[in-house]
Formats: C-alpha cells, sequence, structure tokens
C-alpha cells in the first residue's frame, strides 16, 4: 500500500478511478474530508468517525464507530459469556486492553 500526500487526493482518486474512501478523522474534519472525496469522484464513504455527514444522494455513506463494533461483536460472541456479567442494570463491558 502506498500512502500518498492529502493535496494529491483528487489526482489519486482519479489516475486509479477509486469508487470507495475510508475516513477515520476527528469529527471536526470529517465534513471537510467527505467533501474533497465527493469532489474527487467518490462514490462510497466509510465514515469511523462521529459526525453526521452530508453528502449527495448518489454517494452511499456507511457511518461506523469501531469502539461500539468491539464492544458488540465482544458481547455476542459464543464464549464471550464473562463480558456479560450481570451488574443490576444489564451487563457490563469488559475491559479492554488495546495493544
Amino acid at each position: 500500500m502506498t500512502v500518498s500526500p492529502y493535496d494529491s487526493l483528487a489526482r489519486s482518486v482519479r489516475d486509479k478511478n477509486m469508487l470507495i474512501g475510508v475516513m477515520a478523522v476527528p469529527a471536526s474534519a470529517a465534513q471537510p474530508v467527505a467533501n474533497d472525496l465527493i469532489e474527487a469522484g467518490v462514490k462510497i464513504i466509510f465514515n469511523y468517525s462521529e459526525a453526521l455527514l452530508d453528502v449527495p444522494p448518489d454517494v452511499q455513506l456507511h457511518t461506523s464507530n469501531p469502539a461500539v463494533e468491539l464492544l458488540t461483536a465482544l458481547y455476542f460472541h459464543p464464549c464471550s459469556s464473562v463480558a456479560r456479567r450481570p451488574t443490576g442494570h444489564g451487563w457490563s463491558p469488559p475491559a479492554l486492553d488495546l495493544l
């Protein structure tokens, strides 16, 4: 994988005919980055920020929070009964050690 400077985004999207963009940026930067991707020709955006984005109708937007997805996966994993310890208010997520 080659990492290119951000200022070459539009050229890279056009030259490589990219249709999908993946954003993992702070919420404050998400809309401007989405705008740049759309202007460059991206038609599908995966947004991993907490921002609610405004995109044109011809652009598919998929927003996900990786932390929530991780906890959901742990909760529903068949071997994670330990993760569903009662706390009096439902279940308590396990402590996570991230490397």
